[in-house]
């Protein structure tokens, strides 16, 4: 944003297909407000932020998150690589970030080496009840 101080970005919220509408729109929203809490607090303004809640609307496809990994420059350990739809579920669960007004979308590459991507392979790590009460 220094180079081009009158842009803006807008955060894209999505959420997976699993739970509930009500609830995927509440944690898409989380999500993207987790996201611009971050840059407004690296001193990027509050009011050049803009926010889209889709929730599950827009999941990328097969062959889309299959292109992603494949260009990915953190690849799946070999388990996680074999669990197609886990993968494209985890994919789902982002934040897009576009810079306003040329449209510049951000890269969408899950981060297989932070400490805490496990856990959305892990099907055990939360009930669905956890996640309703997680998005209200």
């Amino acid at each position: 944003m220094e180079h081009e101080p009158n842009a803006k970005l807008q955060l894209v919220g999505y959420a997976d297909p699993r739970g509930h509408r009500n609830s995927n729109q509440k944690l898409s929203a989380r999500r993207a407000m987790i996201v611009k809490d971050y840059l407004v607090a690296q001193g990027i303004p509050a009011d050049h932020i803009m926010l889209q809640i889709k929730g599950e609307m827009s999941p990328l496809d097969r062959n889309t998150v299959k292109l992603l990994e494949a260009q990915n420059p953190e690849p799946a350990p070999v388990a996680r690589a074999k669990r197609a739809r886990a993968t494209r579920l985890a994919y789902d669960r982002r934040v897009d970030v576009e810079i306003q007004p040329v449209a510049t979308e951000s890269v969408r590459f899950f981060p297989h080496a932070a400490d805490d991507s496990a856990l959305l392979f892990n099907p055990r790590w939360l009930g669905q009840s956890k996640i309703h009460k997680a998005s209200e």
